[in-house]
């Protein structure tokens, strides 16, 4: 029985053809779409297909609107990248898949936006990571993690990635990290123990002017305390990095 799809298609594929593979393996557990676009849909509505035994599922490159028939109910990670797609289409989603969510990675399309409402439906996230996105979205995420109530959004936060050239890390930034990563911890909510800020281009070395507005000192500060800092690019030829102590 199927239990990983790794599907790979350049040309035109239709939406009837993509939900046909996930229908007709029930056991499958973990699925990578990247096929380029799909064709206008062909398929009623109502036709949404709940699968129960996917857990990680991946889309890029690719017309977002097979999240509109899609329910997941067993699902742990998902991965949107490129994906031309809506806020509420993707809000629409998750509303009928974050009963187990934990891992949410968002490749922004340029036409496409993010919402801190998603957060909110998928309140037990462990892990986010957000690439290439506007700088006033990274903005509004950041500060919306200071502002709030953590045990009101967010409180299972233990490592959060930004990828993407010109990041800000600024003085509201930084307070809002600091919130995240109080001296005991917390009641009711996790400390918030890992932070990464890398390049997008994989491969690629992060140049400084790239780096945008960082407050190293305060980073620094933040590392010694204990909070887990990278800064640079993948696993290797970082820039800076401050390893949490155990």
């Amino acid at each position: 029985m199927l239990r990983i799809l790794d599907l790979v298609h350049a040309t035109p594929t239709r939406l009837s053809n993509c939900i046909q593979f996930l229908r007709n393996s029930p056991r499958l557990e973990t699925a990578t779409f990247n096929i380029g676009y799909v064709l206008a849909r062909d398929i009623p509505v109502q036709s949404v297909l709940t699968h129960s035994s996917l857990r990680h599922f991946s889309l890029s490159r690719t017309a977002g609107e097979l999240l509109s028939l899609l329910c997941l109910p067993a699902l742990s990670s998902v991965s949107l990248g490129g994906v031309a797609t809506s806020v509420p289409l993707v809000t629409a989603f998750l509303a009928r898949s974050s009963n187990s969510l934990r891992t949410f990675t968002y490749a922004q399309n340029h036409r496409d936006g993010l919402s801190v409402e998603w957060f909110r439906i998928v309140a037990d996230l462990t892990a986010v990571h957000l690439k290439g996105v506007r700088a006033d979205s990274q903005r509004e995420f950041v500060l919306t993690l200071h502002r709030v109530r953590h045990d009101d959004f967010l409180p299972h936060l233990l490592s959060l990635e930004l990828a993407g050239p010109r990041h800000v890390v600024d003085g509201a930034a930084i307070a809002a990290l600091s919130s995240r990563y109080p001296e005991k911890e917390p009641i009711g909510w996790s400390r918030l123990n890992s932070l990464r800020v890398v390049c997008s281009d994989r491969g690629a070395s992060m140049p400084w002017k790239d780096i945008g507005e960082v407050d190293w000192d305060s980073l620094v500060s933040l590392g010694n305390r204990g909070m887990e800092i990278h800064i640079g690019t993948g696993e290797e030829n970082y820039l800076w990095e401050e390893h949490r102590v155990e």
